[in-house]
């Protein structure tokens, strides 16, 4: 088949979240299964434009990449607004040589005009929302997105041919705008990246951490949405009972600044770290190193992060709003609301015993590596391609 996938942002553009990488991996995954593979993006990558020694970590010889240049980087790193400029005439002429159209973005114009002709040629297309329907992210920009849905999203959701859920909570999210053509496929990760870790002791000689220390370690985007702030508040108390650390690894999203500030106020200059941007084997050192991986987020769509943790052998505490209530039911780790009681609770209940620790690693990485596989997402994807694809 071939298949175009469609999203703002590309791997390694850490700046704006998971999806960018999953689409990567998803892509490969498809590409090594003998699918030829198109994906359109933009030139959107951080504080700077992507350039092309961005483009060295990816397989470029069995995908075409298209990055579109933004009207204004500003706009897309600061506020998440794409406006890609002269890629119309690209489309006009992939478009009616593809297969199967996957939108992995709803509230962007490559979303918007990408369903539009694909309407108008009367080629098929699937929409993945990756979480940001839910009501948490829909209040954020709400009345942009409102306009949007009324003027965009209605026409753009009851033409599509299917949606795509990682959770049973996003296919909740999806009927409340009536769609029903939707089908449960869980996120995956490349899973030979975390088949052998490096040593320990590596991430915590460059921080000066002892082996006798606890390491609580979060890695993903520093934002306002992910709780983090509220983790900080309680790992205070925790480093009162126990000799620990906190990492918060990740690029910033306009809100370091803030954290670095807490930091100050709270004393805690010398237990919390940021080391910014972690990837390779610099992040395999983190989850090597790590004791305690935690997501605090209120909200989130399905992140790779805590897959990749729980793949590393890492016991886990999230919150409900992760949507991966596998966690618990597998004895991964704790599954607990978003409030800092539960979080000082779970982390200091955890961190003094060894051997649950261990036993809730151990599960974890049954649990990830036996379900949450890139190749597994991609083979159901397929059949989803085809049977669109087919008119069934």
């Amino acid at each position: 088949m071939r298949i175009l996938q469609v999203i703002s942002y590309m791997y390694p553009a850490w700046s704006y979240g998971g999806p960018g990488k999953l689409v990567y991996e998803l892509s490969s995954s498809l590409a090594a299964k003998g699918h030829e593979v198109i994906v359109f993006s933009t030139d959107a990558f951080g504080e700077k434009r992507r350039d092309e020694s961005d483009n060295n970590r990816l397989n470029r010889k069995s995908i075409s990449y298209y990055f579109f240049k933004n009207l204004s980087n500003t706009l897309a790193f600061r506020y998440k607004i794409f406006l890609p400029v002269n890629w119309i005439l690209s489309m006009m002429q992939i478009l009616p040589t593809v297969d199967v159209i996957h939108i992995h973005e709803v509230f962007t114009e490559l979303a918007i005009v990408t369903s539009f002709f694909a309407r108008s040629l009367r080629k098929p297309y699937i929409i993945s929302a990756h979480g940001t329907l839910d009501e948490f992210h829909l209040t954020h920009r709400k009345d942009w997105k409102k306009i949007f849905i009324n003027l965009f999203g209605k026409t753009m959701f009851s033409q599509a041919q299917a949606f795509i859920a990682a959770t049973v909570q996003e296919e909740k999210e999806y009927e409340v705008f009536g769609v029903n053509k939707i089908y449960r496929i869980q996120n995956g990760i490349n899973l030979h990246e975390f088949k052998s870790l490096p040593k320990s002791g590596n991430f915590r000689s460059r921080f000066n951490i002892t082996q006798k220390e606890k390491v609580i370690s979060f890695l993903g985007r520093i934002t306002h949405l992910k709780g983090l702030g509220l983790l900080l508040e309680s790992f205070r108390e925790v480093c009162k009972r126990i000799p620990s650390h906190l990492i918060i690894a990740g690029s910033d999203d306009g809100y370091l600044s803030f954290l670095k500030e807490q930091r100050e106020r709270l004393r805690l200059t010398k237990s919390v770290h940021f080391p910014g941007v972690l990837a390779g084997e610099q992040k395999k050192e983190l989850y090597r190193d790590t004791d305690i991986f935690v997501y605090p987020s209120p909200k989130e769509g399905f992140s790779l992060a805590i897959l990749e943790a729980g793949a590393s052998g890492l016991p886990l505490i999230v919150t409900k709003g992760c949507k991966f209530p596998e966690v618990e039911s597998h004895r991964a780790g704790m599954v607990i609301p978003t409030n800092g009681k539960q979080l000082v609770h779970s982390l200091s209940y955890l961190l003094q015993h060894d051997i649950l620790r261990k036993t809730m690693g151990e599960n974890a990485k049954r649990l990830i590596w036996k379900n949450y596989s890139v190749e597994a997402m991609s083979e159901k994807l397929i059949h989803v391609y085809e049977t669109i694809s087919k008119g069934k």
